[in-house]
């Protein structure tokens, strides 16, 4: 399966598994818009597909699974053009693909090794399966500089295994 974006990657593979991998490992995946609609094509054309039995998804880096939103580009972004229009593009489309992924039928495995924070933090935690590993490193930066979490965090924290969210 090809997408527009380069550095999202779909391959369907003999063992029914869709696998999409997240290419972008300088900037530790960290995902614009482009990259958020890329993933939502090929989940849909995953969970449409018949001969895929499952979605995985992953990154091609051993540093980073999704470091979050690229804020770089979005301030810059924000600075050329109107800041509602754009956040609320790029915002509606992260919510939009985490969604999906909460309502898919099929299971979504998340490989959530090396940094996931924010967005990829939202994307994985939403799917049915999430795998960590002893590199894993999970957080919300955004809070940090005052945001409220936006990809459904309390949700999420309230049903961490051991009530220790």
């Amino acid at each position: 399966m090809e997408t527009t974006d380069e550095r999202i990657q779909g391959k369907l593979c003999a063992n029914g598994v869709g696998y999409i991998t997240l290419d972008r490992p300088k900037a530790l995946n960290a995902a614009d818009k482009d990259m958020v609609l890329s993933i939502h094509s090929l989940v849909n054309h995953f969970e449409a597909d018949d001969n895929c039995k499952a979605i995985v998804i992953g990154s091609s880096s051993p540093r980073a699974f999704c470091s979050g939103g690229d804020v770089k580009i979005i301030a810059l972004q924000i600075k050329q053009n109107d800041q509602q229009t754009l956040s609320a593009e790029v915002l509606g489309a992260e919510y939009n693909l985490i969604c999906n992924v909460a309502r898919l039928k099929k299971p979504f495995i998340s490989i959530m090794d090396g940094v996931t924070m924010g967005f990829g933090l939202g994307l994985s935690g939403h799917g049915r399966y999430r795998v960590v590993t002893e590199k894993t490193m999970v957080g919300m930066p955004e809070n940090m500089i005052g945001l409220l979490p936006d990809i459904g965090f309390a949700f999420l924290a309230n049903r961490i295994p051991g009530h220790i969210g």
